[in-house]
């Protein structure tokens, strides 16, 4: 399930999986909330892939850091990079859908 709360001007966004795993993170409320759910799946399905069910269930708290740490870091910089992409992703497909009703329109469809 996604969730997300907002604490001052952040907001916390969180997933949680059948496993009972949840992954958190805390945005400036102006961080598009659907960018921050993408890293959210992303970090979760690089997690699942690195350790198996037996290592998550023996893991005690920080005990993935030393080995995770860098691809949170690398997946934090991607999408800290790329939101404004993804926002400009969105408005050319709504340009694009404007411009396909504006010519079913003209044609009389």
């Amino acid at each position: 399930s996604n969730t997300y709360f907002p604490i001052l001007s952040y907001y916390f966004h969180y997933i949680s999986d059948e496993n009972n795993i949840i992954f958190m993170t805390l945005c400036d409320a102006k961080y598009p909330n659907q960018v921050a759910f993408t890293f959210l799946e992303a970090l979760r399905k690089e997690f699942l892939m690195q350790f198996s069910q037996e290592e998550i269930n023996r893991a005690t708290t920080y005990s993935f850091n030393p080995t995770f740490r860098n691809k949170i870091m690398s997946k934090m910089d991607y999408y800290n990079k790329n939101q404004v992409v993804d926002n400009n992703i969105s408005r050319l497909k709504g340009g694009v859908l404007a411009f396909k009703d504006e010519v079913l329109q003209a044609a009389g469809l």
